[in-house]
């Protein structure tokens, strides 16, 4: 008892040492991005450690807090806004650094007819101009619920209606699916995403667009869109296959 009693001490001793190095090696980076323009509101602002391959994402006011080793590299990105670096300085003292940090707004020209071929364009976008379907348009046209309540009660409730409803629904969605890769393909093909077709009901199940949204977007705002997406969706595909070696 005599010999094990001072063996777990040193065991101890040098499994504190260890635990207070690796703290030390640590810093816990906090900071606080802005724009040029003032607007200072940032969409989905992330924060990756390049060293360690894992972020996370800051506030829509632009703060931010990341724990990542000595001299890690920081990359910041936001939807609309240039992705910025920041190399963390070995000669930090203590265990935080808080840091301020200007994202200048993506300058992109894009025109319709210079980014995309026109005709291609239109037939899509006539498409998505014709998307959006409201179950009440379908299952009270006609019907007066005041006059006809039995009527309108069996059309909202009623088994064969509601299926008739999620059919409704789901033909939407595949259509909406179907213009979103119709789009992506000329994405691809101007270099705005680099994905394989294989890959296109990943990225939709990923960006997760709604319809209305798909529909109202201007051409430029949709292409801003999914290009930031993208940008978050490569990283997020990048710590799955980091994680699994």
């Amino acid at each position: 008892m005599n010999r094990i009693l001072p063996s777990l001490l040193f065991i101890f001793a040098i499994c504190s040492l260890q635990t207070l190095f690796g703290q030390e090696d640590r810093i816990r980076v906090k900071g606080k991005v802005y724009s040029p323009d003032s607007t200072n509101s940032f969409l989905n602002l992330f924060v990756v450690s390049q060293i360690e391959q894992r972020g996370n994402f800051g506030n829509p006011n632009g703060t931010f807090e990341i724990s990542v080793v000595r001299e890690d590299t920081i990359v910041i990105t936001s939807i609309g806004y240039r992705t910025e670096r920041l190399t963390i300085p070995d000669s930090v003292p203590g265990f935080t650094w808080t840091v301020e940090v200007t994202l200048e707004p993506l300058e992109v020209q894009l025109s319709e007819i210079q980014v995309f071929a026109e005709r291609d364009l239109n037939k899509i976008y006539e498409d998505i101009s014709e998307l959006g379907y409201n179950p009440k348009d379908d299952y009270l046209q006609g019907v007066n619920a005041f006059s006809s309540p039995i009527t309108a009660l069996y059309l909202m409730y009623s088994r064969r209606e509601r299926k008739k409803r999620e059919a409704y629904v789901l033909m939407e969605e595949a259509r909406t699916r179907r213009l979103l890769k119709e789009l992506f393909v000329q994405y691809v093909d101007y270099g705005i995403i680099d994905l394989s077709n294989e890959d296109f009901d990943d990225f939709i199940d990923y960006i997760n667009v709604s319809p209305d949204y798909l529909k109202k977007s201007s051409q430029y705002d949709f292409v801003m869109f999914v290009k930031q997406k993208y940008e978050l969706y490569s990283r997020v595909n990048k710590f799955d296959d980091y994680e699994r070696y």
